[in-house]
């Protein structure tokens, strides 16, 4: 799910005239800037704290929606434009994929890679009961939240949310013997939640994306070709900003998880995400991502078909697209609202910049 705003616009012409640009920084700046600690999150009044304490829950403002609509009520005809906000990194700056080994463990480094390449049936199946029981443990924290600040939990919300961003501890193994170590852990994406990992655990994290784009690949691709690398889905662009201006991760290569699942079964909050038996878990979870394993065709229609992705994350003065600013204390959120810039307008069917 994400939040937005929809603006009904009293005439075509008004939709015609307005500045798209100008309209999408205004809209959306505010609470993008905030949830990345550049602005104090008291300048945001649009309802983004999610968290009870003043500080803005990334699993809410990175993945903002923009609408921009007129309804003529005399022709039944609606005509609209949807944006899907990221912060843009200045001309020359763009996010890349590194050119140096990170995380990856393959012996033939790309920058992308399918997971079930890199980490094997058994870890995938993994993921997929990790995440599971990680939906269901953030949900229910989320309600006895609410139950403790006096809010309600009635039955129209039972169902999970699936959160867009998580932080992935793989699974830790002693090299020489492959005795676990440490198993694979889901953690919510918080500045909070990342300062309290160690060193060891910091070099190892794997910052996970809920992928929306379905696209797939249709074969084993080459683990050494580095050219055939797949879109990947917009809402990367705000996690790599968070890293960048947040967690002060500029400059640095660092490994992301683009979960591709084919669907997501609803699971009542009230399912426990710890039951006795482990394979009843592993089923249940496995199956909630329609994860099945051919093994003789190498074809997986799952979790597997997941992506990690070694990125090189631009530095936080590559999102200020002011090049004279000098890190005036004294400037207003006016001034800062002018030194960054969002895009994400859709194209329309014809491919090209407009509404539909």
């Amino acid at each position: 799910r994400a939040h937005g705003t929809i603006h009904s616009l009293n005439t075509i012409e008004n939709l015609k005239r307005c500045d798209k640009n100008k309209f999408l920084n205004e809209a959306n700046l505010p609470s993008l800037l905030a949830c990345c600690g550049v602005i104090d999150t008291a300048e945001v009044e649009n309802g983004y704290s999610g968290s009870g304490n003043g500080s803005i829950d990334p699993n809410v403002a990175l993945v903002p929606i923009t609408c921009i609509t007129y309804c003529d009520l005399k022709t039944n005809m609606t005509v609209y434009w949807f944006a899907f906000p990221a912060l843009s990194p200045r001309k020359g700056c763009a996010i890349a994929y590194s050119s140096t080994k990170s995380n990856t463990s393959n012996h033939h480094y790309s920058p992308q890679i399918r997971l079930i390449d890199t980490w094997g049936t058994n870890e995938c199946r993994t993921l997929s009961k990790c995440f599971h029981n990680f939906r269901i443990l953030q949900e229910q924290q989320h309600q006895q939240q609410q139950q403790q600040e006096g809010g309600s939990t009635s039955s129209t919300n039972n169902n999970v949310w699936c959160p867009p961003f998580f932080l992935l501890l793989p699974t830790l193994k002693d090299e020489s013997t492959g005795t676990i170590i440490r198993k694979m852990k889901c953690l919510p994406l918080h500045k909070d939640t990342y300062n309290t990992l160690c060193d060891e655990e910091k070099r190892r994290v794997i910052f996970g994306f809920v992928d929306p784009n379905t696209t797939t690949p249709t074969e084993k691709q080459p683990s050494s070709s580095s050219s055939a690398t797949l879109a990947v889905g917009w809402t990367l662009r705000n996690l790599v900003a968070y890293l960048s201006l947040s967690l002060g991760l500029g400059g640095s290569d660092v490994t992301f998880l683009s979960l591709r699942l084919p669907f997501l079964r609803r699971v009542d909050a009230a399912e426990s995400s710890c039951c006795s038996d482990d394979d009843e878990i592993m089923n249940n979870s496995y199956l909630d991502v329609a994860d099945e394993f051919d093994e003789t065709n190498g074809n997986d229609e799952g979790v597997g078909n997941s992506l990690l992705l070694d990125i090189t994350i631009p530095l936080a003065s590559d999102y200020n697209w002011n090049s004279n600013n000098n890190d005036d204390d004294d400037a207003t959120c006016s001034d800062i609202y002018k030194q960054y810039r969002c895009v994400g307008w859709e194209l329309n069917k014809k491919n090209k910049p407009g509404p539909r």
